[in-house]
């Protein structure tokens, strides 16, 4: 469902698929059934029909509260991954710990904000475990995070700040983070991200260097 998808991490899942099969993507795919009513739920994964199976890929904590919270996720969350499940007609078939690669400059940008007085937020999507090992890596105080978003979250953030004086630029890659960066007084898109993301900000990093 790769290619049906906008989300950073559904390549990932593919390739990796592919490696532990032993052959390429395309070979992985080869003689399955044609993928029909693929649908993204913001925020929480896709579901798709795959020949007769009803598929949903997406984060652990919304398709399996049973396992939620295994020694095993909570493990990998602590390490500033996600967790993420598929299941085929309601059976769980497996999980992944996903972990995306900070940017070589993050940390160094982050305090060069902090420096000039700005106030740094984190708004994410992702359990809040790992969201407080990826904070604490980059030197965000735990005060300023925001876990587990869906996009109405993150624009009721950007909303919140701004009801209290604070002038907003909200920084973003994926679908999720859209709205946020049509509600800030400056949206600003990661060139290598989604297309809507890339639609609804005032400015583009067509490089995808932090620093610019």
């Amino acid at each position: 469902s790769a290619s049906h998808s906008e989300h950073p991490l559904s390549r990932g899942c593919e390739e990796g698929a592919a490696q532990v099969a032993g052959c390429t993507a395309a070979m992985l795919l080869q003689g399955a059934p044609e993928v029909s009513d693929f649908e993204v739920l913001l925020g929480v994964g896709v579901k798709f029909r795959l020949g007769d199976l009803k598929v949903s890929v997406g984060f652990l904590e919304y398709l399996s509260s049973d396992l939620d919270a295994t020694d095993w996720a909570q493990g990998q969350r602590s390490r500033g991954c996600s967790i993420v499940a598929v299941q085929a007609n309601g059976i769980l078939l497996g999980m992944a710990a996903l972990r995306d690669t900070l940017h070589p400059n993050a940390w160094q940008v982050i305090q060069e904000l902090k420096d000039a007085g700005e106030e740094v937020w984190m708004c994410t999507g992702d359990h809040s475990t790992t969201a407080a090992a990826v904070a604490d890596e980059l030197g965000i105080p735990m005060k300023n995070v925001r876990a587990e978003c869906a996009p109405a979250h993150k624009a009721a953030l950007v909303a919140e700040l701004q009801t209290s004086g604070r002038r907003v630029v909200f920084v973003g890659d994926g679908v999720n983070d859209a709205v946020a960066l049509t509600a800030a007084e400056v949206g600003i898109a990661i060139g290598a991200g989604a297309r809507l993301a890339l639609e609804a900000a005032d400015v583009v990093l067509v490089r995808s260097d932090l620093q610019e």
